[in-house]
């Protein structure tokens, strides 16, 4: 499991599944996290010969299913990697069948509002702060209404702080 980032945040191992399933699971998380997307996504995306192929060959990147993100109040908040099962797609539906068992616990308090009610009042999904407050500077309205976050979270997530 890694926080929104894609930093490691814990790692369950089956005392009998292979050396490599910790490793791999550990790359599929990142991946899920760090493009924003579920690996068995990616995997048709990034075949060879197609505009985004390279993307497999990048450090760290594991295009194979089982790694998918974790959502909740429509945001990523994390994503979690799973191997060890003869295939990517039984690795993908482990991984979406704990998410699924976690859901309730997952959902995110934005005071009672959705989505979409939190950006018209301009508070930041991410830290639930208004954006207009101290420090924090609204985005331009288009990434605004696309990110949701304000500008010292959208730094955050695009510096990695």
């Amino acid at each position: 499991v890694t926080d929104r980032f894609g930093n490691p945040q814990v790692m369950l191992r089956d005392r009998f599944a292979g050396t490599h399933t910790p490793t791999t699971a550990s790359g599929k998380a990142w991946t899920a996290a760090s493009f924003r997307t579920n690996t068995m996504d990616l995997l048709a995306v990034t075949q060879p010969g197609s505009p985004q192929s390279g993307l497999r060959n990048l450090p760290n990147v594991v295009i194979i299913g089982g790694g998918v993100m974790v959502e909740s109040g429509g945001s990523m908040i994390g994503a979690v990697g799973v191997s060890g099962a003869p295939g990517g797609d039984m690795d993908e539906a482990c991984a979406k069948t704990g998410l699924n068992a976690i859901k309730d616990k997952l959902a995110m308090d934005l005071f009672g509002m959705t989505k979409a009610q939190a950006l018209e009042k301009g508070i930041c999904i991410d830290c639930k702060r208004l954006a207009a407050d101290g420090c924090h500077t609204e985005l331009d309205r288009k990434e605004w209404m696309t990110s949701g976050i304000c500008g010292d979270c959208y730094d955050a997530l695009f510096e990695g702080r």
